[in-house]
């Protein structure tokens, strides 16, 4: 029994010894080094490319920089200087505070801060100017060519705008002399708008040709009249256009919905044009906010209006013979003061008229010819709205006609609560009428009996004269 008893006991310290040299192995193989993992020599040596701004020329300081001086290109970001640029639009038209080499990386201490200020243009509310351009996406043209007043740009700015159909164009303060019309585009595809900081001027130069037509000849290119196409409604903001005494203003030739406000036309010899669209009549022009002054010269016109569907409102009007003239139908006016100027005028006064209709179906609300021998003209076969006009004569200096309303034939609009007031020393004739029959009618008109020297007006009247004085 005991020689069994002593073979099982070794048995089970063979086996005790077998398990923990198992063990023992096991724990070997658990904590051996793991060989380490190296970057291979590629790694180690690869640069970090970045974009970066560099200047293809060199350029002096106090040299506003533009897009085409400078470039984007991909570098080692361990080579470059600190504060280095990485967009161009944060480079153009800011001035070098050093010089500036070709190849040069253009840093933010090489620049001034950045340009345009509150001080530039907008009408209040959008408050737009040249870096808030930028930022909406805008195309200045500063950053394209310069804004000096003794070179001609007429070729940049039209290059500008053919090529960037869908774009606002947008003009900082500045004088930007042309010789020659520029033109845009009515097909919605190449269509741009033009926004004009509040002085910036489009000039004509001493050299303008009178066969050029009007400055600005808007929807010229492409004849197109859709209305559901988007881009037809482009549109003309701000600024002053000076005819320098030689040239026509702004013309509309084409497109719909267009839209023309916050302009001035200075020393212009013909002001606005509003043609017919392309195939049709109807322009559907909308115009606010417009102040034109002419050069006082015989047979100019202020707004021509040959196309129809037209509304124009809050206009002041002065310096030409016939402030207003309308062809076109189915137009709206309202709050527009037409003023005979009479200071070194080449004009004649007896010829002068504030508002010519030869059309019909034209409305009139509060428009105001102010010292024209004739307050409104129509033609024979005018069927037109008037309602709460007036008109005024206040000067001595002019000649001895004052009328407020003719027809050159029958009269057969509608005149309601047309207030004129007439001076006693020139001929004073609230209506005068070409031919008897006509169907208008003159309803509660404001104005002093005594004085006016013709009683046309009483085959019209609905109501009575209503005066106080």
């Amino acid at each position: 029994m005991k020689n069994i008893n002593a073979v099982k006991s070794g048995v089970r310290c063979a086996l005790c010894i077998l398990l923990a040299l198992v063990m023992l192995a096991l724990s070997a193989c658990n904590t051996a080094p793991a060989e380490s993992s190296k970057p291979t020599e590629a790694e180690t040596d690869a640069p970090v490319m970045v974009k970066a701004v560099r200047a293809k020329e060199s350029a002096m300081a106090g040299t506003g920089l533009g897009v085409t001086g400078v470039e984007l290109v991909d570098l080692d970001k361990s080579t470059l200087p600190e504060g280095y640029l990485t967009k161009v639009t944060d480079i153009a038209g800011r001035k070098l505070l050093v010089d500036v080499a070709a190849g040069d990386i253009i840093t933010e201490a090489m620049l001034e801060a950045k340009s345009g200020g509150s001080g530039e243009g907008g009408d209040g509310e959008n408050n737009v100017n040249t870096e808030s351009a930028r930022e909406r996406g805008y195309v200045v043209v500063t950053d394209l060519l310069e804004d000096n007043r003794l070179i001609d740009v007429s070729d940049g700015l039209q290059k500008i705008i053919d090529e960037n159909p869908g774009a606002t164009i947008y003009f900082p303060d500045g004088i930007y002399t042309i010789t020659k019309p520029i033109k845009t585009s009515s097909d919605p595809e190449k269509a741009v708008s033009l926004y004009l900081s509040n002085f910036a001027i489009i000039r004509a130069a001493n050299e303008w040709n009178a066969e050029n037509g009007h400055m600005i000849r808007l929807g010229a290119l492409d004849a197109e009249k859709s209305v559901d196409s988007f881009g037809t409604s482009f549109y003309m903001h701000g600024g002053i256009v000076d005819g320098n005494g030689m040239a026509n203003g702004v013309s509309i030739e084409g497109g719909r919905g267009t839209s023309i406000r916050y302009v001035s036309m200075k020393s212009v010899k013909q002001g606005l044009h509003i043609t017919k669209n392309a195939g049709c009549e109807s322009s559907d022009v909308d115009l606010q906010t417009v102040n034109i002054v002419g050069c006082q010269e015989k047979d100019s016109v202020g707004i021509l209006v040959d196309g129809y569907d037209n509304t124009l409102t809050n206009m002041r009007v002065a310096g030409f013979q016939v402030a207003c003239k309308v062809n076109g139908a189915r137009n709206t006016f309202r709050n527009l003061h037409m003023l005979w100027t009479y200071n070194d005028a080449k004009y004649d006064y007896e010829d002068s008229v504030g508002f010519y209709d030869t059309s019909e179906g034209n409305r009139y609300d509060i428009c105001y010819p102010d010292n024209f021998a004739v307050g409104f003209l129509t033609s024979s076969h005018t069927v037109s709205v008037y309602n709460n006009c007036y008109a005024y004569w206040y000067s001595n200096r002019d000649g001895e006609t004052q009328i407020g309303f003719k027809s050159e034939g029958k009269f057969n609009s509608i005149i309601k609560h047309y207030r004129v007031d007439l001076r006693d020393e020139k001929v004073a004739k609230f209506l005068v009428v070409g031919e008897a029959g006509g169907t208008g009618i003159v309803e509660y008109p404001i104005f002093p009996e005594g004085r006016n020297e013709d009683d046309s007006y009483k085959d019209y009247l609905v109501g009575r004269v209503i005066w106080s004085s």
